[in-house]
């Protein structure tokens, strides 16, 4: 019953799960992953065609 719920201390808080923290890209996975870990890659992976 919601009305009657306590948070405990492994709760997450209401602020904190309905923070915003995603923000949007062009990116690939990889180019994410590479551009958080400081990695420079100046090839870019050609296109590839499925039939």
């Amino acid at each position: 019953v919601p009305e009657q719920w306590i948070d405990g201390p492994k709760d997450t808080a209401v602020e904190d799960a309905l923070d915003k923290t995603y923000a949007p890209s062009l990116k690939t996975f990889e180019e994410e992953i590479m551009d958080a870990m400081g990695i420079v890659e100046p090839r870019r992976a050609k296109k590839s065609y499925w039939y």
